[in-house]
């Protein structure tokens, strides 16, 4: 039986809605440094925008522990010097929608 990840159906929702909205298609897992091997979930490389799908915030998860939220914020903090434009969201902001006003605006298409 093979697992289904919601990561990676997260990340077909947000490809299938920039098609719907004629925006440009992200990258998926996308290396935005090498040395640390930091990627990102989602990236809109010619806009400089990355999409970073957040899991796991209400059981424990890796993006709420000390250890991992400070590598994150190292990783963010770097992306950021780099001039990448991040937007962090959970499954349930996805769910809610919240997301797609953020992508229309950023990727200049309307909301």
């Amino acid at each position: 039986m093979q697992r289904i990840d919601a990561g990676e159906l997260a990340a077909d929702a947000i490809i299938e809605w920039c098609r719907k909205q004629g925006l440009p298609e992200p990258q998926r897992e996308y290396k935005f440094y090498e040395t640390r091997k930091w990627r990102f979930d989602l990236c809109w490389t010619e806009q400089m925008l990355a999409v970073e799908l957040n899991g796991g915030g209400w059981v424990n998860g890796r993006h709420n522990r000390g250890s991992s939220l400070e590598a994150e914020y190292e990783k963010l903090g770097t992306a950021a010097s780099m001039g990448y434009r991040v937007i962090p969201v959970t499954y349930a902001m996805l769910n809610r929608g919240e997301l797609w006003e953020l992508l229309a605006t950023a990727l200049g298409g309307n909301p």
